[in-house]
């Protein structure tokens, strides 16, 4: 019996998994309507150069962003595509650094364009400042860093655009790259873009794209879980079975 109900627990878990927490990001236009909402949990890692020449590995999360996020509505990317931009800002892993240098920030800034060549709103653009508070980076060799998108990179992160009708997009885990091999990953996002909205959250009823891995993992989960069933079915039969032949033999030896 305590085995059937550790097999329960164990196909439970399977079936349902364990999402994170995630922060929301908005930024709204002139109407107060809100035009981008980002629904995300920030992790990164990036490399800067020592005072002794060499190169250091930080690792860092948003744990908790600044409110006055800034970005634009209604602005342009390479002169003639539309954008939505927001900019985050935040401390790293939520350290406090000594007054002054606790006024300055980093910053992730993200583009989302209206790509009408492809019917696609994708985010093309991004980039991170980062600020090396001496009293926490005692070896950095510069104060500041941009760390800009990665030339050779792909833009994974993209949806399809819906005529008049407002889209979401949405990833267990997505991931983009700067230069100096630094990058951001994107866990549990959900994004809309472009849209015009009175309230800072993505509708429930609102149709969402997700990525290609999560439309994987939705496939193979049910598989998993079948085939677990399966398994389990045969576990419990066979053990029947040889709690049957056990049975008859002692009956026969009672005889």
């Amino acid at each position: 019996m305590r085995m059937k109900a550790l097999l329960f627990v164990a196909l439970l878990s399977l079936a349902t998994g364990v999402l994170g927490g995630s922060d929301v990001y908005t930024f709204k236009d002139k109407n107060n309507r809100y035009c981008l909402i980002l629904d995300v949990d920030f992790e990164g890692s990036i490399q800067y150069s020592t005072k002794d020449n060499k190169t250091q590995e930080y690792k860092f999360n948003v744990t908790k962003a600044f409110p006055e996020q800034e970005g634009n509505c209604h602005t342009t990317f390479n002169k003639s595509l539309s954008a939505n931009v927001i900019t985050i800002k935040f401390h790293p892993n939520d350290i406090t650094p000594a007054v002054p240098e606790s006024q300055n920030y980093w910053e992730i800034d993200l583009t989302f364009v209206d790509r009408a060549d492809k019917n696609e709103i994708e985010l093309a653009d991004y980039k991170l400042s980062a600020y090396f508070f001496p009293s926490v980076f005692k070896d950095a060799a510069e104060l500041t860093h941009e760390y800009v998108k990665d030339p050779s990179a792909e833009n994974t992160i993209h949806w399809a655009k819906a005529d008049k009708v407002y889209k979401a997009y949405q990833c267990s885990s997505a991931g983009v790259s700067f230069e100096k091999e630094s990058k951001l990953s994107l866990n549990n996002l959900k994004v809309t873009a472009f849209a015009n909205l009175d309230t800072a959250e993505i509708p429930k009823d609102m149709d969402v794209e997700k990525c290609p891995m999560d439309i994987r993992t939705s496939d193979i989960v049910p598989i998993v879980v079948g085939a677990c069933l399966a398994g389990l079915v045969i576990i419990v039969l066979v053990a029947y079975l040889i709690g049957r032949a056990r049975a008859k033999r002692q009956g026969y030896a009672s005889v």
